[in-house]
């Protein structure tokens, strides 16, 4: 290797960008000195080494920088490792409105967010708490749905989606059965935190009424002895509960009432999470906003 081939590239500055704008700023910077560097030359964290002493051309074809681009954010995934405060925002997301998606048959995992307009403020903090897990930050859906009356209309959904990463297959295996329905865990016990029972909620409960003052936990994607084994966590944690039939015209659907004597405790659990989001409160006192 000819003397002058190492160069290092990157500042400690560096540490505190993401990898998209990394990725651009090393471009610049290459396009500066005329070593525009190709993927085997680039690096997240150490020196720049090239084989040949040679100046690298300018010009780089789309598919070499797709490829730089995927090895940055495979070496940023690498990084990645879930806090407590993270596994337990998930649980609350699967149990409620999130979703995991794989395309490699579960090898990983990515978690998918998404809420209407109206939960703008609520999904930005939830963007907020998985920051580095995401490439993009929030976006808008627009998409026409048939409605039951046979007429159409436009919706509007807001969220992100995750880097598909392995650390989310646990929960791929624990919230979905063979066939890809979501289900409550067997290890519920382990998993339902008070953090998680708080996002559940914001997702999928409602304050009942001023008269009754009390909440539900709208729980109709789930089969009542799932919802037992929740009932007996949540009255480890000192709330009571019940649950409630709604019958449909073709199948019963189930529904956690919170105890009234539990209201308040159950409020309270509730608020660690909603005083970040004064959005939210709504739910702890007002009525379900109209769909």
């Amino acid at each position: 290797m000819r003397k002058g081939s190492l160069k290092k590239l990157r500042s400690d500055d560096d540490d505190n960008l993401s990898p998209q704008r990394l990725y651009a700023k090393h471009r610049r910077e290459g396009a500066k000195t005329g070593e525009l560097r190709s993927p085997d030359a680039f690096s997240f964290g150490d020196d720049i080494v090239r084989s040949s002493g040679q100046p690298e051309a300018l010009s780089q074809t789309g598919q070499d920088l797709k490829i730089m681009h995927s090895n940055l954010i495979e070496k940023h995934k690498r990084t990645l490792h879930l806090s407590d405060f993270q596994r337990a925002l998930i649980v609350g997301k699967l149990l409620g409105d999130g979703h995991l998606e794989t395309s490699d048959s579960g090898r990983t995992h990515r978690l998918k967010i998404e809420h209407s307009l109206k939960q703008k403020a609520y999904v930005d903090w939830l963007y907020d708490q998985f920051k580095a897990w995401v490439s993009q930050p929030p976006k808008i859906r627009v998409r026409r749905v048939l409605l039951p009356q046979g007429t159409h209309a436009t919706q509007q959904s807001y969220g992100f989606t995750t880097y598909a990463h392995g650390a989310l297959r646990f929960y791929g295996g624990q919230f979905y059965n063979a066939k890809r329905k979501k289900i409550i865990p067997k290890l519920i016990g382990k998993l339902l935190t008070p953090t998680a029972i708080a996002i559940w909620y914001l997702d999928d409960g409602s304050f009942k009424s001023n008269r009754h003052r009390t909440f539900i936990i709208h729980t109709h994607g789930y089969e009542r002895k799932e919802l037992q084994r929740v009932q007996n966590v949540l009255m480890k944690l000192g709330i009571q509960t019940s649950l409630h039939r709604q019958n449909r015209t073709t199948k019963t659907y189930w529904r956690i009432y919170i105890s009234s004597d539990s209201a308040d405790k159950f409020a309270e659990t509730i608020r660690q999470i909603a005083r970040h989001i004064p959005q939210m409160a709504y739910k702890l006192g007002n009525k379900e906003p109209k769909k």
